[in-house]
């Protein structure tokens, strides 16, 4: 099985980020996070033995953790 080389695969800069905060919620440790995943949205590809796959664009999103 051959692997397509028609798409480029270099040339990208993505950028993540994250901010988070610790602090005590009614006694009990908490973590609040948000962050966000390929910044600038580049619909870059990667490539593995089987082909190539197509990054899946912005993402973004919080976390929450409770320490008890």
């Amino acid at each position: 099985m051959g692997v397509s080389t028609d798409v480029s695969l270099g040339d990208y800069t993505r950028i993540d980020a994250n901010v988070a905060r610790n602090f005590k919620w009614d006694g009990v440790a908490t973590t609040v996070k948000i962050y966000g995943r390929n910044l600038t949205n580049d619909q870059y590809a990667t490539r593995y033995t089987t082909g190539y796959y197509y990054d899946r664009g912005r993402t973004l999103g919080a976390e929450v953790s409770f320490a008890f």
